[in-house]
């Protein structure tokens, strides 16, 4: 079993654009661990992240199928290990974010597969849209 540490900072450039963050060419299923996965000022725009082997699905066309979205709002935080501190009434584990929401902090992807992560307009030029640190686990 081999592991690869990946981290780093995406930010925004104006325009609506897609980076992909890893692209699984080892032949063998890759399980990613997120470690922290935190987006920036998207507001009032969603980051998304895919996960398969399209950067553009077209699921309202029926296609593309075999490609997860994943929608996160500004200020949303998760992680495997991830300590957090909230003041009120509501509790969450692994996560934090002033929106609701769910996020796999493990996932198994195919060869082929991707992950891409789609950069709204509305984050400027040297503005983070998204912070990362992940592990990906070849599978023997």
């Amino acid at each position: 079993m081999a592991a690869t540490v990946y981290n780093g900072v995406l930010q925004g450039n104006t325009t609506t654009h897609t980076q992909v963050l890893y692209t699984n060419n080892t032949g063998k299923n890759v399980r990613i661990v997120w470690m922290y996965f935190g987006v920036g000022n998207t507001h009032p725009s969603e980051l998304g992240l895919y996960i398969g082997p399209s950067s553009n699905p077209q699921h309202q066309n029926g296609q593309d199928l075999d490609t997860m979205k994943y929608s996160s709002q500004a200020g949303f935080y998760a992680g495997k290990s991830l300590a957090f501190n909230k003041t009120g009434t509501s509790n969450a584990q692994n996560a934090y974010g002033s929106y609701a929401g769910f996020f796999p902090t493990e996932i198994m992807i195919p060869n082929g597969s991707k992950i891409t992560v789609l950069i709204p307009s509305q984050i400027d030029i040297n503005v983070n849209a998204l912070t990362y640190n992940f592990v990906a686990i070849t599978e023997d």
